[in-house]
């Protein structure tokens, strides 16, 4: 009886329509339903079928229910009903109810089934038109047709996602579709990859940009656009770095007129469709427009910075260009000769190198700006020229492209350097010369040829001008001529690099005008690379000497401080400031060149030289003071002994003097060239030798209580500034910089060249120079220094 009990009341907690029913006082035996084959809604008339039932015994044995065990299948009726089934004591029972089965048939099929208790219960399926009956009273099967009525789609986006970063995933685009479930969802580009989700679109951003999504059900369609938001915009990103300044500059037209197309090209980490056609464009300057990243300039005259902005829907980038309002856009050397000749304003879009072929290179001829003094005594004065490969007569702007004269200079020379018969450079003129067979067999050399002249008024920015490539040592150089030759006032050249010419900077004065005084600023550059000096200033006006009186003072004399026997008042003046007379610059000095965050870098000679005309009784008159001396040249060296007017060097900021040198390396050979074999006399050659070094070292070796600590104890001199030529030399330094240059003077006669006192003249020659052992600045530091640092004081102002 306990058995009894508890399969019954076990059977009767479990619901009877799940796939499985279990005791709930322990489970001697479990009834379970096969439920994929009844159902508790059971058709009006429906017969039974026995296998939907089984028994599972406790063990796990199934037992199939028999007609005999079942009582209450009742299907002809409708309502609910009771299903007993009985097995041995056991008894479990069934709920079900009876329906009448109702089909509805569209085109001989049935498109839906619906279980009514009465006709009320009744609907017809959605897109389908039935006539309904008012009762049901057994199973049946209704014939409908299909709703040809339109059904009304409508399609909304939900607020937000309109943008999104870049990156983003998984953003939610809400959407809400009606009278359809059936709906597609596309993207215009790649710049998104969606998937359609119910109630929504889920997105991810791949690239910036502006990307259509369009949602389309039956009829309808509607579109949204979604903006892909870059993390940051930058403007000519890819391009080169534009030289020291990092200016980007244009102009406004190309060499023929035409009106140039300047582009800057704004950019985004993964950019995509819609980014470029969307960005916006904006100028600081009613002067410059510029539309889609094309800049156009107003014609005019002068520069001007100007900021253009991009903005893509909010994310701006700005960007500063020089716009020279009357530059011409240059990229090739035939363009680039065109324009200096034109007289044009120059902007550089490309390195410039000099034509290979010598007949394509094209230059000027002009007369020296120099002293022809010597080539009028010898009946030649005509041919007292120089040549300029280019005349820059207008502001230059270099993007810090380079021009590079090399074809024109050692390229033309032979595998050993020599000469040749297309050289166009040929060395400096002469500023006089012993000739003996038609050979010169000692000269004191003049002004050069020059790569690149430049004049009144012109600033040179943000370029490279190179006279030549220099592959070893600075010998190389020796017909390379002056890089640049400053002929005019009011001259800049800023943020530049000037390189590898005999000379890389000459500044003497204006090209037609000895008197005029002339200023030279120079800003944040490189001077770098001579054969004899990277800077080398003097003046071309000149006071003539006279008979006792070879080399005379220039105007206002009497203001000059009184000196003793033997000292130059210039010297004093160096030495002692309040030396120097109130109205001295106005009076006494014709170049003004003024250098601030500046490097100068490897000079054969020296860093700096500072020029002053040779006033030796030679050259007044060789015959009267010399003889012949076997040689008939000597009958040209007349009137050729005069004073040069000053040139004052200024130093402010920063500047740094990088040519430490072995003593026995500074080679002043080239300022008098001397052949010996043809001289043959070695009174001559000692009157005429110049060697820089070796006065240096020969002072230490005189005076070695003044010049101690000139020369390191590795053997190393500061070749800084030098000012020589043997006459009054009227140049001034100004050290503003704070360098702590020191000031030695180094008198011929005291260092055992009296006899070249006969050709350069008697005044002493000066030093502005670091000490040798005592200075913070020594040529291990020189040697070691990293190139950021060499050049920090360019850069970093």
């Amino acid at each position: 009886m306990k058995r009894k009990l508890m399969a019954i009341l076990g059977l009767l907690c479990a619901l009877v329509l799940t796939s499985s029913l279990t005791a709930c006082f322990g489970d001697p035996i479990t009834f379970s339903l096969d439920s994929s084959k009844f159902n508790s809604v059971v058709a009006y008339d429906q017969a039974i079928d026995y296998n939907d039932f089984v028994i599972y015994t406790s063990e796990g044995e199934a037992i199939r229910v028999r007609p005999s065990m079942v009582t209450g299948w009742n299907t002809k009726s409708v309502g609910d009903k009771t299903l007993t089934v009985m097995y041995e004591d056991m008894i479990a029972t069934v709920s079900y109810t009876v329906k009448y089965k109702v089909d509805f048939i569209v085109d001989d099929q049935a498109v839906s089934t619906q279980y009514v208790l009465s006709a009320s219960e009744l609907e017809a399926p959605a897109g389908y038109v039935f006539e309904l009956p008012e009762e049901v009273s057994d199973n049946m099967e209704l014939v409908g047709v299909k709703d040809e009525t339109p059904v009304e789609v409508t399609i909304a986006f939900g607020e937000g996602s309109d943008s999104i970063p870049v990156g983003a995933q998984g953003v939610n685009v809400p959407v809400t579709v009606t009278g359809t479930s059936d709906w597609t969802v596309a993207a215009s580009n790649d710049n998104l990859s969606i998937r359609k989700m119910s109630g929504m679109i889920l997105v991810e951003a791949n690239k910036v940009g502006v990307t259509q999504i369009t949602v389309a059900a039956g009829d309808q369609e509607l579109s949204k656009d979604i903006v892909i938001m870059p993390d940051s915009l930058t403007i000519n990103e890819s391009a080169k770095t534009y030289g020291i300044e990092n200016v980007y500059t244009i102009g406004r037209t190309n060499v023929s007129g035409a009106v140039s197309k300047n582009i800057l090209n704004a950019s985004c980490a993964k950019a995509g469709e819609g980014f470029a056609e969307n960005l916006t464009w904006t100028s600081s300057s009613a002067k410059a427009t510029i539309n889609n990243g094309e800049i156009t300039l107003a014609q005019g005259v002068g520069s001007e910075i100007v900021t253009f902005t991009a903005e893509f829907f909010g994310v701006k980038a700005s960007f500063a260009v020089r716009c020279v309002y009357d530059g011409v856009n240059v990229n090739t050397y035939a363009d680039l000769y065109t324009a200096t000749k034109a007289e044009k304003s120059i902007v550089l879009g490309a390195d410039i190198a000099f034509p290979t072929n010598v007949a394509e290179i094209k230059y000027e001829t002009i007369h020296t700006t120099y002293d022809d003094t010597y080539y009028a005594n010898i009946g030649k004065q005509s041919e007292a020229t120089i040549k300029v490969l280019l005349q820059f007569k207008n502001d230059l702007y270099g993007n810090g492209y380079e021009i590079n004269a090399h074809n024109a200079t050692l390229g033309l020379l032979d595998a050993t350097g020599a000469l040749t018969s297309n050289s166009i450079f040929r060395g400096p003129l002469n500023f006089v010369a012993l000739t003996e067979k038609d050979s010169s067999a000692a000269s004191v050399k003049g002004q050069d040829n020059v790569c690149f002249g430049i004049y009144e008024g012109v600033t040179v920015n943000n370029v490279i001008l190179k006279a030549a490539n220099l592959e070893n040592d600075l010998n190389e150089l020796l017909y390379a001529g002056t890089t640049v030759e400053v002929f005019g006032d009011n001259v800049t050249i800023e943020y530049s690099r000037i390189m590898n010419g005999r000379t890389v900077l000459r500044v003497f004065g204006d090209a037609n005008d000895a008197n005029k005084v002339i200023t030279l600023n120079v800003k944040n550059c490189v001077l770098s690379g001579a054969r004899e000096f990277i800077l080398r200033m003097g003046s071309n006006a000149f006071v003539d000497g006279q008979e006792g009186n070879i080399s005379p003072f220039i105007g206002g004399t009497s203001s000059l401080p009184q000196t003793k026997p033997g000292e130059s008042p210039l010297i004093k003046i160096k030495n002692d400031k309040a030396a120097k007379p109130a109205n001295y610059e106005k009076d006494y000095i014709k170049t003004f060149v003024n250098v601030s965050n500046t490097v100068f870098k490897d000079a054969g000679i020296f860093a700096v030289g500072i020029d002053s005309h040779f006033a030796g009784k030679a050259l007044y008159d060789a015959i009267k003071y010399v003889g012949k001396l076997g040689f008939e040249g000597f009958t040209y060296w007349k009137n050729l002994a005069k004073t040069s007017y000053g040139a004052k060097l200024t130093f402010n900021d920063e500047v740094k003097m990088y040519n430490w040198k072995k003593i026995e390396d500074i080679d002043s050979s080239t300022l008098i060239e001397i052949n010996e074999a043809l001289l043959g006399d070695n009174d001559i050659i000692k009157m005429l030798t110049l060697d820089i070094g070796g006065l240096i070292g020969t002072a230490k070796e005189k005076n070695p209580i003044e010049f101690s600590t000139v020369v390191s104890a590795s053997g190393y001199v500061h070749a800084g500034i030098a000012f020589f030529g043997g006459g009054k030399n009227y140049g001034l330094f100004e050290d503003n910089a704070n360098t702590g240059l020191n000031g030695f003077a180094v008198s011929l006669k005291d260092v055992d060249k009296g006899s070249l006192e006969t050709a350069a003249g008697t005044e002493p020659f000066y030093f502005n120079i670091y000490d040798g052992e005592n200075t913070i600045f020594t040529p291990e530091m020189q040697e070691s220094m990293s190139d950021a640092d060499m050049y920090a004081c360019i850069y970093n102002k």
